[in-house]
């Protein structure tokens, strides 16, 4: 999409440009005329080139109003629809302007090859050619009917000595001149138009991987940050922590069986072992551990998991489907991180479907049999577009106020980027989430 946008940018600024040249046009034609006629002494038809002249600017004027005017640029078809309609009034209008100025003798007669320069840089090539095509069959109709006398010529008396408009070889020739010169003229011109698109699309398309880039690093550089910083806080936190849980455990012990002491001081250790989590998910965000990786079959570990958190009351009404396919299941990974990593998906998931719901787990075999693609679908409600450039980043979360600490994905992230893989999630509001999970494969367990 920002590769069309350019590019109708800049055809809009191309056809704004031929709109400027065409006023530079007609000040030359008009000054031609006049130091013609007045200075050099030429015999010209001064009243029908002038007239030639106001049409050309009232319709040049016309374009250059829809130009000021529009509020929004042009689709590539509608540039394309203009610059046609431009390029043919104007070799219409340049035709009859030979006609009135010397015909096959005229020396606008090189007017011809700027039009076929700008359409070739305006249209494609085919259309640039059709262009040359009809150009020369436009002069070749005028030079003929000049020559046998059907429309009438005027010479350039004053200019010219002899005419030589009906001179058939003069006429053939001047013809294929025109003809080889515009031909090779748009040919040329389409190459390097051709060529500097696409150096213009390489170039664009650098560009976004370089911002890609650079906005990765920043988020690299952030999350590192983050996690030394919360390393220091979650190791300045964790001793007090202990120091409150300890005593507050010590005051339970000898309080009443029942009253408002007792509630008050339940209260108390249950919000404490909330924060010695938070600080536990604090530590293990920030600690990057080295993987014990070995080779595991992957739906070994899968099954595995679900094995652990399908007793759970919450799996209950939770229908689970498997679907693994692929051939090269086997991953060189530490079992015990991913399977955190699993487990972590899928509580998210039941979570996500409010404990009723279809939970598919399914994986498959990617780039030609070098990886593996793990899929945890759940039939949620999903996650708004808003939300889906921040679930991995640390804190962030959509569930309430002590419902979770928002560094379940960051850590998961964290982990499978560890094992060479990358995760993804994506979400569609009211039909439910799918996280991807691509780890690369081995071959056997050697």
């Amino acid at each position: 999409m920002p590769d069309r946008n350019l590019r109708e940018e800049e055809r809009f600024a191309r056809l704004t440009w031929f709109i400027q040249m065409r006023w530079l046009f007609i000040v030359s034609l008009l000054l031609v005329v006049l130091i013609g006629k007045y200075v050099w002494h030429i015999t010209l038809h001064a009243w029908a080139i002038a007239l030639a002249a106001l049409v050309i600017a009232a319709y040049n004027c016309v374009f250059w109003l829809r130009h000021r005017l529009h509020r929004t640029r042009p689709t590539l078809a509608q540039s394309r629809v203009e610059a046609t309609c431009q390029i043919y009034l104007d070799i219409i209008l340049l035709t009859i302007l030979i006609h009135f100025f010397g015909g096959v003798e005229s020396p606008f007669l090189f007017f011809y090859l700027f039009h076929a320069i700008v359409a070739s840089m305006l249209l494609s090539r085919a259309e640039a050619a059709l262009l040359g095509f009809i150009t020369c069959c436009l002069f070749v109709l005028v030079a003929g009917l000049e020559c046998y006398a059907v429309l009438p010529h005027y010479q350039l008396g004053g200019l010219l000595s002899e005419s030589s408009y009906q001179n058939h070889a003069h006429i053939a020739v001047v013809g294929i001149s025109l003809a080889a010169t515009l031909f090779l003229a748009i040919y040329m011109t389409s190459s390097i138009v051709e060529g500097l698109h696409s150096r213009q699309r390489e170039l664009v398309l650098t560009q976004r991987l370089l911002e890609r880039r650079s906005e990765e690093m920043g988020k690299s550089e952030r999350l590192a940050m983050i996690g030394r910083l919360a390393a220091g806080v979650a190791h300045e936190i964790n001793n007090p922590l202990g120091g409150i849980m300890l005593f507050s455990n010590l005051l339970l012990r000898k309080a009443p069986a029942a009253g408002t002491e007792r509630e008050n001081l339940e209260r108390i250790c249950s919000e404490a072992k909330r924060c010695q989590k938070i600080v536990q998910g604090l530590l293990d965000f920030a600690r990057h551990r080295e993987p014990k990786a070995e080779p595991v079959d992957i739906h070994d570990v899968l099954d595995k998991t679900l094995q652990l958190v399908q007793n759970q009351a919450m799996f209950q009404k939770i229908e689970t489907v498997k679907d693994y396919r692929g051939e090269g299941r086997l991953v060189r990974v530490d079992p015990g991180q991913i399977e955190q990593v699993f487990i972590n998906l899928l509580f998210n998931a039941v979570e996500a479907m409010k404990g009723k719901g279809r939970l598919t787990i399914s994986t498959q075999s990617v780039d030609r049999g070098d990886g593996i693609q793990i899929n945890i679908t759940d039939t949620g409600c999903g996650i708004p577009e808003e939300h889906m450039e921040r679930l991995f980043e640390p804190f962030f979360t959509t569930k309430g106020v002590g419902e979770g600490t928002g560094l379940g994905l960051s850590i998961s992230r964290g982990i499978v980027e560890n094992h060479g893989g990358t995760i993804w999630a994506t979400s569609k509001v009211g039909q439910g989430t799918t996280f991807s999970i691509r780890l690369p494969a081995i071959q056997d367990r050697t």
